[in-house]
């Protein structure tokens, strides 16, 4: 279950990322309908023109209507059933609805309908594997209508709470002995002496629901992805060294990468666990050389006068939207596989708030290539210790002599061993925000510099240091 929310919009894309290349796994994502609003989000409906039921997972949107964002009502709320319906059919989904007010009756409600939601997910992955049938199903998800602020205080101050956008806000306050009372009222109505017992135990019978085992979430091995983890196999990047002629010799470090990244993928073929991600610039960053052995993913119609497209396809640059690499290849990341982003680098990317949220268990690198200018792309401060990765806009007083030395191009026959060591490495993700190139830092530094973002690192948490 993913639930990111908020004005990132990343939920589905990392569901999805979660599920490529793991077929057991369905993701159940709950979609706040301000969230549905956001650019990320509203593209990410388009996922699943890139899911192979054969060898992938399934992702089960939950879009949870309650009406209101911070202070506004949300487009989803506002518009008929049959405008949602067909916007939701359009975009390839069999919607089912779940709408009402009655807590009792909404939870069997819901319950039924997962169970009807799963069991058909299930018979599609069944139809496609026994069949060899990877054509685009039509997959389903729920909408969701509830109050919002459904079951708290209904009216504070002669004001309506529940069902409206206050609920949203804070409408009790401390100072008041009116508005103790009604938090008080709230939180007795959930009978919590039903609950637990004397001892302030949950009582045997509700601790028998709770799953046992893999069956858990934080034991379930897809949500530690240190027990999924194999090894990246990486070609030995020496067998790819141009002998140069001075003055005669022509060559160009992005095709001569994109050889080496081929044979990436086919030293891993069995194991597939790397992709590359990005919005439809693989070709024009120059990785040619990448499709001699795979071809882009696409699930959706093809034509005769397509190329390089194909159900299988492990290049995820079809989709033209950056955010939506950007939350696939993160998705990707979380379940301990490896993927290449060759994109312009995004500003403001949830790179870190997905590695807050990570166990102490082992994380699978990330690296990002960007387009800016065929010279930024790989930038150095030395070649020994080049992380062409992004966001980074190094402007003139950055390639001058500095404190922390020269900003150097990279011959075209070194970027396969600077892509090395970001490859193979693992408990790392690392994000730049300054062209100085730095050691390993804690996420707790503050003011700009390249930091090396551990899940298990102490340092790693809320408040200040974050």
């Amino acid at each position: 279950s993913i639930n990111e929310g908020g004005e990132l919009g990343y939920s589905i894309a990392h569901a999805f990322g979660a599920v490529f290349d793991n077929p057991d796994l369905i993701a159940t994502v709950v979609v706040g309908d301000g969230e549905a609003e956001t650019g990320p989000l509203a593209t990410s409906w388009q996922s699943n023109k890139f899911l192979n039921p054969i060898t992938d997972g399934a992702v089960l949107p939950i879009l949870h209507l309650n009406g209101y964002k911070i202070s506004n009502p949300t487009i989803f709320s506002r518009i008929s059933h049959e405008e949602i319906e067909s916007f939701f059919k359009g975009c390839g989904w069999k919607p089912y609805f779940v709408e009402g007010d009655d807590p009792m009756t909404m939870h069997k409600l819901m319950a039924e309908t997962m169970d009807t939601v799963i069991e058909e997910i299930k018979a599609i992955q069944k139809n496609a594997r026994e069949n060899n049938n990877a054509e685009r199903p039509v997959w389903p998800m729920i909408v969701l209508r509830t109050p919002k602020g459904w079951t708290g205080p209904k009216v504070v101050d002669g004001k309506q709470i529940e069902g409206s956008f206050r609920a949203h806000q804070v409408p009790l306050t401390m100072e008041s002995p009116e508005h103790l009372d009604l938090l008080k009222e709230w939180l007795e109505s959930y009978h919590a002496e039903e609950l637990f017992d004397e001892n302030g135990r949950l009582i045997p019978e509700l601790q028998e629901l709770a799953p046992k085992g893999n069956a858990r979430l934080g034991a379930n091995p897809h949500a530690n992805g240190g027990l999924l983890l194999k090894d990246l196999r990486l070609p030995d990047f020496r067998k790819y060294g141009i002998e140069v002629d001075p003055g005669k010799t022509k060559a160009q470090d992005m095709i001569e990468l994109g050889g080496y990244i081929r044979d990436i993928f086919k030293l891993n073929e069995e194991n597939k666990n790397f992709r590359i991600f990005g919005p439809d610039e693989s070709m024009s960053n120059r990785l040619y050389k990448v499709f001699e052995a795979q071809n882009r993913d696409w699930n959706a119609e093809t034509l005769d006068s397509d190329e390089a497209l194909a159900r299988d396809g492990r290049i995820m640059d079809s989709m033209l939207s950056e955010h939506m690499c950007e939350g696939w290849l993160e998705g990707y990341l979380l379940c301990q596989l490896r993927g290449l982003h060759p994109h312009r680098g995004l500003h403001g990317c949830p790179a870190r708030q997905v590695a807050e949220g990570l166990q102490p268990a082992l994380l699978a690198a990330a690296h990002r290539l960007f387009e800016l200018h065929p010279h930024l792309q790989r930038v150095a401060a030395g070649p020994q210790r080049l992380y062409p990765s992004g966001p980074r806009f190094p402007g003139p007083h950055r390639q001058q002599e500095g404190r922390r030395g020269a900003h150097v191009p990279a011959p075209g026959y070194q970027l396969p061993a600077l892509l090395l060591r970001p490859l193979h490495q693992e408990q790392e993700l690392r994000q730049r925000h300054c062209g100085f190139q730095a050691s390993q830092l804690p996420v707790a530094e503050h003011g700009p510099g390249c930091e090396a973002l551990h899940p298990g690192h102490r340092h790693l948490g809320v408040g200040q240091q974050r």
